[in-house]
């Protein structure tokens, strides 16, 4: 996959800003099996998380896939709105993932229709082909924004293009994280304990609730029998893990305290809620205070560590083929001392000629940015040519 369509794979990895709202599960085809969504513009706008989202936006460091996300004019933090994961067949990794981004992408759009033809799809999509079977989809969205769909089978996308209604239970207001699975006992096959039997779906949410963190997860089960017994089970592990946690860990007992399993029927919920001091006493006393600011500075180092590298490396390969280079005329002194064939002296010429090249484009490699290095190197093969 070249370094356009790289970055734009990308897109599935990252997240930012803005005006992204809860999942629509009405977008969300009927068929799907799994539904994760990332409500980016909550997360940015939050107390807990949005500090930490502002600090990585103007980072000086390399993540997979970030370096062509900035070549292409797209700041990955503040330019990607939300990120929809939805899976088909799990156990055969079947999925696509939606995405709201700003109007930066655009600039993706220009930059991939140099090599990408799109086609009208339906509901006003413009669909293109991506390496191999897969596809990429966008459409333009609510108040100025885009949304995208791209996965590696362009089946999926092209029916993710029609949304279906999903029937999944809807978010909690204010969800930060959203998910859904369905058929889990299809999914873990015998590894469930012979008591649990059957676990039909599960149900996710994850935000701020009064100043805090609160997270809630429902397991459908077979029955009101099936689910008692998870509950009881569930319980039982946690009242274990209080009594036996180490002193040097024990802080983490007031997350177990705050930890609340039930069962209800044929559901069991787990809830947590988590006030914004404690979770940070709990951090800062087993990991220390966590200097966002510092954190970043220790990532830039490595990186520039890494460019130093990656400098080091070109200038051993532009060495390395000078001193081809010069065995090769060596070689064309000696031939030319025996009265060999033209033609054989030709073809050693049209070699160095090749390499003279290969040396410039690397040197031309070393004028680009640090971040556009990867893409660049990647995309050049150095190697010492045929003489036939």
């Amino acid at each position: 996959m070249n370094a356009r369509l790289t970055a734009a794979a990308a897109l599935m990895t990252l997240s930012g800003a803005a005006v992204a709202g809860p999942v629509n599960l009405d977008s969300i085809p009927r068929d799907a099996q799994l539904v994760v969504h990332v409500d980016v513009e909550a997360i940015a706008g939050s107390d807990l998380f949005g500090g930490l989202l502002a600090g990585l936006a103007d980072a000086d460091f390399d993540v997979d896939g970030l370096s062509e996300l900035r070549e292409m004019g797209i700041n990955p933090v503040e330019d990607i709105l939300s990120i929809t994961v939805v899976g088909f067949d799990i156990e055969d990794e079947e999925a696509v993932v939606m995405m709201e981004t700003t109007d930066a992408l655009d600039r993706v759009v220009d930059q991939l229709g140099q090599m990408v033809r799109f086609r009208e799809g339906p509901n006003g999509w413009n669909v293109g082909a991506m390496d191999g079977e897969g596809a990429f989809a966008y459409t333009s969205g609510r108040r100025g924004t885009r949304r995208v769909i791209l996965g590696e089978d362009a089946s999926l996308v092209r029916g993710a293009l029609r949304g279906g209604g999903f029937d999944g239970p809807e978010p909690r207001r204010g969800a930060l994280v959203y998910g859904t699975v369905g058929n889990l006992s299809a999914i873990v096959g015998d590894e469930l304990p012979p008591f649990i039997g059957e676990i039909r779906s599960a149900f996710f949410t994850l935000g701020e609730e009064d100043d805090g963190l609160g997270a809630r997860l429902s397991i459908e089960t077979g029955d009101r029998k099936a689910a008692n017994a998870l509950s009881q089970t569930a319980n039982g592990f946690l009242g274990l893990a209080r009594m036996s946690m180490p002193p040097e860990i024990e802080q983490f007992g007031d997350l177990i305290d705050g930890l609340n399993i039930s069962s209800d029927g044929a559901f069991l919920t787990a809830s947590l809620f988590l006030s914004a001091d404690d979770l940070q006493d709990a951090l800062a006393a087993n990991f220390g205070e966590f200097d966002l600011e510092e954190w970043v500075a220790e990532e830039e180092a490595e990186w520039e560590d890494e460019a130093d590298a990656r400098a080091e490396e070109i200038e051993d390969a532009i060495e390395e083929l000078e001193d081809t280079i010069e065995e090769l005329e060596d070689e064309i002194e000696e031939l030319e001392d025996e009265g060999a064939p033209r033609s054989a002296i030709r073809a050693i010429e049209r070699v160095i000629r090749q390499l003279e090249k290969q040396i410039e484009e690397l040197k031309k490699i070393k004028e680009l940015p640090e971040d556009q290095w990867s893409a660049a190197l990647s995309a050049l093969t150095v190697d010492v040519p045929s003489r036939k």
